[in-house]
């Protein structure tokens, strides 16, 4: 049996797509209320659809043959070994999935929408970087950017990680707090903002944020350390990592804003744009 079970809180064209996608499945299902509480802290979403009348919306689109509410009982149902299951690459999903399929082969794909690096206005390319062709620096950046695929960050997916001694420590990725879906809640802030403009106005932890906190929590020191990010940071993480003790900074894509090249420079971290290989 093939299926695709998704939580739902509302539909957008990333759902239709992925809905279009996986047509062929047996059966849609859509996350019942007592599984979403049972994986998420968020109380209250104001353009959240009950899940009810999000299956009737799905079915009337009249792209699946089957589309059913998935509680604890159905959950259990469907792991079995036989069972192919599609689900999304975000924090409710991989939790359900950890819990009720540990036996079905489930696959992750994304369905949050996102605005290219092309369709965003940025201010200028770092200048005076170091160019990196090198095998292991793209290994480790091909590895921030299968992180970044989990972000649910609508204006761009982000991953990072930091590597000491020559060894990945942390991991991150952006994300909405306190819950991916927090976006949701009363939709997101960025919208009314272009890029580089008040970037603290938002309800997303960047991963540069998050890797150094993670590193505060459990007691790493970043000195010396190197950060690979898909995306070149903004002047609010870039002030962070400035004085995080990092010294390395490689990049693949994205822009310098406002002061954040130059004041990663003052504190005597190295830019690294590493070239990635295309397709």
């Amino acid at each position: 049996m093939k299926a695709l079970a998704l939580y739902v809180p509302v539909i957008h064209e990333g759902y239709v797509r992925v809905f279009k996608k996986y047509a062929t499945v047996d059966t849609c299902y859509v996350f019942a209320p007592e599984l979403i509480k049972e994986f998420t802290h968020v109380e209250r979403e104001i353009r959240a659809v009950s899940p009810q009348i999000a299956v009737k919306l799905i079915s009337g689109l009249g792209i699946f043959k089957e589309v059913k509410l998935l509680n604890r009982k159905t959950a259990k149902t469907l792991d079995d070994k036989a069972n192919s299951i599609v689900t999304a690459s975000e924090e409710i999903s991989r939790k359900v999935a950890t819990s009720y399929f540990p036996k079905a082969k489930t696959t992750f794909d994304s369905i949050f929408l996102r605005w290219d690096e092309a369709s965003v206005k940025s201010d200028k390319m770092p200048s005076n970087v170091r160019i990196s062709v090198g095998g292991n620096d793209q290994k480790i950046m091909t590895r921030a950017a299968q992180l970044s695929e989990n972000s649910s960050d609508w204006w761009r997916h982000v991953g990072a990680l930091i590597v000491k001694n020559k060894k990945v420590i942390l991991e991150r990725f952006n994300t909405h707090v306190p819950s991916a879906h927090t976006q949701y809640v009363h939709g997101d802030p960025r919208d009314y903002f272009k890029a580089g403009i008040n970037p603290e106005v938002t309800t997303a932890l960047h991963c540069e944020q998050g890797l150094i906190t993670d590193a505060a929590r459990e007691g790493i020191s970043l000195k010396g350390t190197s950060l690979y990010t898909t995306v070149f940071p903004c002047a609010m993480c870039a002030k962070q990592i400035a004085y995080s003790g990092i010294k390395t900074v490689y990049y693949a894509s994205g822009h310098a804003v406002l002061d954040g090249e130059s004041i990663m420079k003052s504190q005597g971290i190295e830019l690294v744009f590493v070239k990635m290989p295309r397709g």
